[in-house]
């Protein structure tokens, strides 16, 4: 059976609204990254950002989460 256009109209707009809340949650996580960055910067600066921040170079994958 084929999708009505009503209805494919309604799968577009549903997937454009999952794209726009993933680039959402991306730039706020980027921000977040941001401020830890400065924050390890500021209380150890100089250090290399591996070194300064272990835990965002080898954290285990938590359930749900999408690597890139």
């Amino acid at each position: 059976m084929r999708a009505t256009k009503s209805e494919r109209w309604n799968e577009d707009i549903g997937r454009q609204r999952l794209d726009k809340a993933r680039r959402e949650q991306a730039l706020s996580d980027a921000k977040a990254w941001r401020e830890v960055d400065a924050m390890a910067e500021k209380r150890e600066p100089g250090k290399p950002k591996e070194e300064t921040f272990g835990a965002r170079v080898g954290a285990p994958p938590e359930d749900g989460w999408e690597w890139f």
